[in-house]
């Protein structure tokens, strides 16, 4: 039996996606094109929109993902507004239940979409999910840190 992608809508849609997913690029060409191949060979039976926000890049980003991924909706700046007003760009352009920041260089695995949104609809309670992270030979990458404390934050603002 043949595997079912995952659903990309078209950037001019006006269905309700189940997720969006939302790439901040700034001069990460390469890295922003294998993300949207590996993105692409999602497995699942969700409905999803790819938006990929570029920062001014002038690298041939906007370009390269015009000419080659019809389905990503691009939204290019003039000037490189940052990663959280581009991501409140992108969440301001989103039709979707659920939204996921991924950076350019994170690659998914191919059920990983079908599995966050079944996870977020199963408990509603949940506003933020964080994945976890495997080095290219699958092994762990440690990406948590301690909850803050008033030392903590004194010591970093004092560097």
């Amino acid at each position: 039996m043949a595997t079912q992608l995952v659903h990309w809508l078209k950037p001019d849609h006006d269905e309700r996606a189940d997720l969006a997913v939302l790439i901040v690029s700034w001069k990460v060409k390469e890295l922003v094109l294998k993300n949207l191949v590996a993105l692409l060979a999602s497995e699942g039976s969700i409905k999803v929109e790819l938006i990929v926000i570029d920062n001014a890049s002038e690298d041939g980003t906007v370009e390269a993902i015009r000419a080659n991924f019809p389905q990503v909706r691009v939204i290019a700046n003039a000037y490189n507004a940052g990663f959280s007003l581009a991501n409140t760009q992108g969440m301001l352009a989103m039709h979707t239940r659920h939204c996921l920041l991924l950076n350019p260089d994170m690659l998914v695995e191919s059920d990983a979409l079908q599995k966050t949104v079944e996870y977020l609809d199963l408990h509603p309670e949940v506003g933020v999910l964080g994945a976890a992270l495997r080095l290219l030979d699958g092994k762990m990458l440690k990406h948590m840190r301690r909850f803050p404390t008033l030392a903590s934050q004194s010591a970093i603002l004092l560097k």
